[in-house]
């Protein structure tokens, strides 16, 4: 297929006001008009949207006040980057509003632009609940000590005597997030996101049943977060910079050793049972062996 120099746009013109240069020319081929052009079908090539990646970039500080910190630290920074099955509420589409007035009599209407607004971006997790519901708990005290109890509707950080902070400032219960989306070979930025003041609205159902008719249930939970977003070119070279920190030189998944090393002890320890000690055995029995 034909490439030219202007089959990606580079530097110029609105290539030129971005973080991501490889991007098509708008003014290169085309399939809608006399006949396809398909000289230029590289010119066509679609957009195929890749999966947001997570990154915590701060965590909630009163971490640091409760029983094993790093513990804390780790499992959040865990929870965010490789628990959740989906994660969407990232939004940044623009909407321009309009007023309008008659232009004559016929009903057409001239049209004035009067606002313009970003959508809101508002960050949703789903998660399968993990054997013993750790999630849920972990959120569950992330609200209790580090936002507020239900019951006394105070930080329980106040109970921890010598460890209680001076204030409650949004750093003490909130993070900062930043998630994502790298382009097809995973050098540039199609997409990206600054979320800080990150904390949890809830920490999911908590429901009880009894039904002995019907399958047993898989826990699924999904968790909406509060959070302010930038987006722009700075967080775009932030979000290269910090994707850019990322070794993936020979991090490819199909020559991953082995999750297991040798045959168990007491599986090995039946020596006389399945397929070797069977191989062995027909080949003792073998009338005529090979010298």
């Amino acid at each position: 297929m034909k490439r030219n120099e202007q089959t990606l746009i580079g530097n110029s013109a609105y290539g030129g006001m971005g973080n991501n240069p490889n991007m098509l020319n708008l003014a290169e081929g085309g399939f809608f008009g006399w006949s396809p052009d398909l000289a230029n079908t590289l010119s066509e090539q679609g957009y195929v949207r890749k999966p947001l990646e997570i990154v915590v970039i701060e965590s909630p500080r009163f971490f640091n006040l409760m029983p094993n910190p790093a513990q804390w630290h780790a499992s959040f920074r865990n929870l965010m980057e490789r628990k959740a099955i989906r994660v969407d509420g990232y939004n940044a589409g623009l909407t321009v509003e309009a007023d309008d007035h008659a232009a004559g009599g016929a009903g057409e209407m001239m049209q004035e632009p009067t606002n313009v607004v970003r959508a809101r971006t508002e960050p949703s997790f789903s998660f399968i609940e993990l054997y013993g519901r750790p999630i849920q708990r972990f959120h569950d005290i992330w609200i209790r000590y580090g936002i507020m109890d239900p019951d006394s509707k105070f930080a329980m950080l106040t109970t921890l005597g010598a460890n209680t902070p001076t204030d409650l400032l949004a750093d003490w219960y909130s993070a900062t997030i930043l998630a994502y989306e790298p382009d097809p070979i995973h050098r540039g930025i199609e997409k990206a996101w600054l979320t800080t003041n990150f904390w949890p609205l809830g920490n999911g159902e908590i429901t009880g049943v009894r039904d002995l008719t019907t399958a047993s249930e898989l826990g699924r939970l999904t968790i909406g977060y509060a959070g302010v977003s930038a987006v722009g070119n700075g967080i775009d070279a932030f979000a290269k910079e910090i994707m850019d920190f990322t070794n993936l030189t020979n991090a490819d998944p199909f020559n991953k050793a082995s999750f297991i090393k040798e045959i168990a002890p007491d599986v090995l320890a039946a020596a006389n049972a399945g397929f070797k000690a069977d191989a062995e055995r027909t080949a003792a029995a073998n009338v005529a062996p090979i010298a």
